[in-house]
């Protein structure tokens, strides 16, 4: 945890922070955090693929993932630690369905979303990158990536559209073919 943030002024992320939110959670209700994200989101709303990543499970169809310039093949980490933190899994279906119920105030209240979409200065707000408007069009995006894969979710709350890429490669530094281009690439061709 980071003892030098000040809320409001001061930009950092932790993944150990959303450990500890979904360690309190799991104390608060005696359900585990797989569980409450299946109860309270993927459940509710029929989002079969969203849950916590288990590479255990063999009958999940997972593609293969890749690394490096040259394309190596390598394993999954594991993610069991992370579960609010970027320790989900879900298909592009599930993932675009998730954006139109956030969007449609499914998941949190419209107050919430109003509260989480706002720019605080850097871009960043409550895990939302907080893009400028696009041809008057208002936006927001969520990254994630990590050893092998690459992923994005660009959403346009007003006009109720969700851009999800997943990518089964990692973002590479100097790449212009990364989810994020590509999902503002689609978003151009759509605005």
């Amino acid at each position: 945890l980071l003892l030098t943030c000040t809320v409001g002024t001061t930009e950092r992320y932790s993944t150990f922070g959303s450990g500890l939110l979904a360690s309190a959670e799991e104390q608060a209700t005696g359900r585990t955090a797989p569980q409450l994200v299946r109860q309270y989101i993927s459940d509710p709303l029929g989002l079969d693929t969203l849950r916590q990543e288990d590479t255990t499970d063999t009958t999940v169809n997972r593609s293969k993932i890749y690394a490096g310039a040259d394309n190596d093949e390598i394993g999954y980490d594991e993610m069991s630690w992370k579960t609010f933190g970027g320790g989900l899994e879900s298909n592009v279906r599930d993932l675009a369905s998730f954006g139109d119920h956030l969007m449609a105030g499914d998941i949190v209240s419209q107050n919430s979303l109003d509260h989480m979409w706002v720019d605080l200065g850097w871009g960043y707000a409550y895990g939302w990158g907080i893009l400028s408007d696009h041809n008057g069009h208002r936006r927001v995006g969520k990254s994630g990536g990590g050893p092998g894969v690459d992923s994005y979710l660009l959403m346009y709350p007003d006009d109720e559209v969700a851009i999800v890429v997943l990518i089964n490669r990692e973002e590479l530094a100097e790449a212009d073919n990364n989810a994020k281009v590509i999902a503002t690439s689609i978003a151009e061709l759509m605005f």
